[in-house]
């Protein structure tokens, strides 16, 4: 199904897969002295889609749960310090997010690359 369709369905956010390594991802940004949040756009089209994606993020992402936050406008949300990753970048006016946008496109590790650069480190802290 189109995103286009998908995004109208009701009940299409509430059963997605989490995106492989995503649990471990947030693990390492947390290792890092960083803090996650979510940051989500809904479709005009279905405004059921929020609660969808915060009883989603409540189940498979519990430690951010009440760290989510929902605009039609992710250019209008963070700071210069901060870090976006993100699927579809060209989408919610991401583009002008006022730190560093990160597009991520299915490998993790380039993602962590970036953010290390960004930082001034080499590697992760080991546990």
């Amino acid at each position: 199904m189109e995103p286009s369709q998908f995004k109208r369905v009701a009940g299409a956010y509430r059963h997605l897969p989490l995106i492989a390594g995503a649990a471990e991802a947030i693990a390492r940004v947390e290792a890092l002295g960083l803090q996650p949040w979510g940051l989500t756009k809904i479709p005009a089209s279905n405004p059921y889609s929020a609660t969808e994606k915060l009883l989603w993020t409540m189940e498979l992402i519990p430690s951010l749960h009440d760290k989510v936050i929902i605009s039609p406008d992710k250019g209008a949300v963070g700071s210069a310090r901060d870090f976006l990753v993100d699927d579809m970048p060209q989408w919610a006016n991401a583009k002008n997010f006022p730190g560093t946008l990160i597009h991520f496109k299915g490998d993790w590790e380039p993602v962590f690359e970036i953010i290390l650069s960004k930082l001034g480190r080499v590697e992760l802290p080991t546990k």
